[in-house]
């Protein structure tokens, strides 16, 4: 996130109209997987960090050609970047998400992309440039045990107080690991809390379930702006390792609410 003082900020309702276009028109045109109750409810929590006056980057581990990265992306405003870490490296791949960034971007829309696996992001230090300053971030990339628990790693290095993240395909069955990687990271690290899972409303071959998590501080901010916006889709509390999240159902549609004005912790 940049500092400069010569920054001129983008009204809320710009970022809010730009967001919005975004999630119920131009996503249909970028190729990617993602379900429609997961969809709003990334749509959501970002139009409460814009209500909220939350600033901070986006991050999204895997990107492909940009479909939920671009979500986020919209989101910004001027001096926020999005990263995208993914090294992009099957033939076309990289071409074809640079240039859905300039098509479905603003030039004041800054996006970086670290052509590189997230554990190699890790390792080379390149968390500090973000350390604090994340206020979203999508875990897509390896969806094997060690992939995850680093990814999670770099989530605890760099997401905000008031952030959130987002693991895509949890309880899906092709991808156990997942869901075992977060488990053991949860027990082991207080750091983050679960507090949603947005479930699968079609078949598993266009997305998987998602779980959100925060920071403590966060979290119950997080919750209830979810709840609110997706109240009719709110179907119960469970427990997962301890800790209680909601679960979000779409069998029967999505019913988003409209934006309310919350203020954050």
């Amino acid at each position: 996130m940049t500092s400069s003082s010569d920054i001129t900020p983008t009204p809320a309702p710009e970022r809010l109209a730009r967001l919005r276009r975004y999630a119920q028109e131009d996503i249909s045109g970028v190729t990617g997987w993602l379900q429609v109750g997961s969809l709003a409810a990334i749509w959501s929590l970002l139009e409460t960090q814009i209500a909220a006056g939350i600033a901070g980057d986006v991050v999204e581990i895997g990107v492909y050609h940009g479909k939920s990265f671009l979500l986020f992306a919209n989101s910004l405003d001027a001096g926020e970047r999005a990263i995208a870490i993914d090294p992009l490296d099957q033939a076309g791949r990289r071409q074809k998400f640079e240039d859905n960034c300039r098509v479905f971007l603003r030039e004041e829309q800054a996006f970086a992309l670290h052509a590189i696996p997230s554990d190699q992001f890790r390792e080379e230090g390149r968390c500090s440039e973000f350390a604090g300053k994340v206020r979203a971030l999508h875990i897509d990339g390896g969806h094997v045990y060690d992939a995850v628990r680093n990814d999670l790693k770099i989530a605890l290095e760099v997401l905000s107080e008031t952030g959130f993240v987002v693991v895509d395909d949890m309880a899906h069955p092709w991808y156990p690991d997942i869901t075992v990687a977060v488990a053991d990271h949860l027990r082991e690290d207080a750091a983050l809390t679960a507090f949603a899972m947005t479930a699968a409303n079609t078949p598993v071959t266009n997305g998987g379930s998602k779980l959100f998590l925060a920071r403590p501080k966060g979290a119950g901010f997080l919750r209830k702006a979810l709840r609110s916006a997706l109240a009719h889709n709110f179907k119960y509390e469970r427990d997962f390792v301890g800790q209680t999240i909601d679960i979000f159902d779409f069998h029967q549609g999505v019913q988003k609410n409209p934006l309310k004005s919350q203020s954050h912790p």
